[in-house]
């Protein structure tokens, strides 16, 4: 019987699966799919192609293995190279990571063509090679699966642990069995909603940047949104913030069945769904929300998800980052995240004009990383790869000035949009819109993202809170508001609700472990 060389689809698939089971918290398995299939057809291809030249399938099966090993560790080699000359020359600085790895490309292009070249002359069929390389491709699948039990026990650390199809059965019948909390008035505004993802308070500005913000915010006080000057974020992080923020609550009581866990589908699951849309909704408003790229936190019961025509998510970005294909596109990558922020920018106030009243939810990424804009627009490509990283985890590529740099440039552009994206909305609203502008959390230059590290805290917690309330000129919004209290101040003095106010509270979690919470409100008061 004919042996087959199944390694050939094996382990170009295997890189793929591996990506997604390292991500398993953050990435559903619909974001993998195109992935696959450019993947699949791609291992074909080149197959037949180095048969055509071999004249043998033996030939071609071995060479196109090793083309794909080579292809998707060209990140890992990198850093790994990057790693031991830290080691071996301490005090000489050691190579930029894009300039490392354009040499690790070109070494592995010269291995891979004199690899080639004894293949392609030797007369020996490689047969025992391609046998070690099919018990090889059992191996990666055992791997991947290992891979993916690991991380899901990670995902349900704690033993009281509820699986996701039973948090959204129950997340779902709560939502059912709430009652109408909003009362129409005689005419309903639109309202527009901005996060503007780590965008942090003035004071912040100037003490970590050496930057002065009192220009802008005098301008959106000119244009009447009030400022509000000492509020922070609930939560350090995107994810739980939108999560508390759309659900009106903090997310703390997924603690106790989730514990020390390491999965984020929890708050993904409450953010889609959440109690904020589902209220509106009941009102009749029409629910207009952008495209971020992350699936995971766009709202399921949207009537409308804006997005530009160009619209790869952030797995797909992620496996081009780690093969050589990052050094041909790097330009063109941080062009789709700078596109997609400019669409959002362009079409904020256009998604407010449709029938009806219209809720309209934009959460943009940026002024966080990646730092893709100057000070006026201009188009900035950074010389390492396309990530999101921030905080510490930014300066696995980048530096401290760099993001300071990045950063405060980054504020003066979205500073000139925001500006003119609220002008357009009072100018194509017959009745007057609700708005709010506001960080979900603040930057992180000097901040860790896995560890209580106390010296930053109000670096990353300060946030900007800017609103228009056109009903709340009785009732001022406080000045430390903070998300958690945002739609319930929005829903009582417009909508004619009766919410308590919660504790403008703030909390710590590890990037791996998002519901083991640490409370430190106590700390910023005292020290801040």
């Amino acid at each position: 019987m004919k042996r087959i060389n199944f390694h050939v689809i094996v382990i170009p698939l295997f890189f793929i699966f591996y990506l997604f089971a390292q991500n398993l918290n953050k990435v559903g398995i619909e974001d993998i799919l195109l992935s696959l299939l450019i993947v699949f057809i791609s291992s074909v291809l080149i197959y037949f192609f180095l048969y055509r030249i071999c004249h043998s399938f033996e030939k071609a099966a071995f060479l196109a293995s090793i083309f794909f090993i080579f292809f998707f560790n060209l990140d890992s080699i990198t850093k790994l190279s990057l790693l031991i000359l830290n080691k071996i020359v301490q005090h000489t600085e050691v190579p930029a990571y894009q300039q490392a790895s354009k040499a690790c490309a070109i070494i592995l292009s010269i291995l891979y063509c004199f690899i080639f070249l004894i293949i392609l002359i030797s007369k020996k069929e490689p047969r025992t090679a391609n046998r070690m390389a099919n018990i090889f491709a059992i191996g990666l699948i055992g791997i991947v699966m290992g891979s993916s039990t690991v991380t899901l026990i990670q995902q349900r650390g704690n033993e009281k642990s509820m699986d996701s199809n039973r948090l959204v059965n129950k997340w779902h019948k709560t939502l059912e069995a709430e009652p109408n909390y909003l009362q129409a008035s005689q005419t309903l505004p639109d309202i527009y909603y901005i996060v503007l993802d780590g965008y942090g308070r003035d004071d912040i500005l100037e003490k970590f940047y050496g930057f002065d913000n009192q220009s802008f915010l005098n301008s959106l006080k000119d244009l009447g949104l009030s400022v509000a000057k000492d509020s922070r974020a609930n939560y350090k992080q995107t994810n739980p913030a939108l999560a508390s923020l759309l659900n009106m609550d903090f997310i703390n009581w997924l603690e106790e069945d989730y514990g020390d866990a390491f999965d984020y589908s929890p708050l993904n699951t409450i953010t889609r769904d959440n109690r904020v849309v589902d209220q509106l909704s009941r009102l009749g408003y029409r629910v207009n929300t952008f495209a971020t790229g992350n699936s995971e936190i766009e709202f399921i019961a949207a009537d409308e998800l804006f997005h530009p025509t160009l619209y790869p998510n952030e797995f797909e970005m992620l496996v081009i980052t780690t093969t050589p294909l990052w050094l041909l596109w790097n330009s063109q990558l941080h062009n789709i995240h700078r596109e997609q922020v400019r669409f959002t920018l362009n079409y904020i106030a256009e998604a407010g004009t449709q029938v009806g009243p219209d809720f309209v939810f934009a959460h943009i990424i940026s002024p966080h990383p990646p730092f893709v804009f100057g000070a006026n627009g201009e188009s900035i490509t950074p010389d390492h790869p396309y990530s999101t990283f921030d905080a510490s985890d930014f300066m696995l590529f980048g530096t401290l000035e760099e993001y300071r740099t990045g950063y405060t440039n980054q504020v003066s552009y979205i500073n000139q949009e925001i500006l003119k994206t609220v002008q357009e909305i009072f100018e194509k609203s017959n009745t007057p819109p609700i708005i709010i502008i506001h960080g979900d959390h603040g930057p992180g230059s000097q901040f860790n993202t896995l560890t209580l590290e106390s010296d930053h805290l109000e670096e990353r917690y300060a946030i900007l809170y800017a609103s228009y309330i056109p009903c709340g000129s009785d009732n001022p919004i406080p000045n430390d508001i903070t998300p958690v209290n945002s739609f319930r101040y929005i829903f009582n003095t417009c909508f004619n609700s009766d919410f308590p106010y919660l504790e403008n509270s703030q909390y710590f979690a590890s990037s791996l472990s998002p519901f083991a919470l640490t409370n430190v409100t106590q700390y910023l008061n005292e020290k801040y």
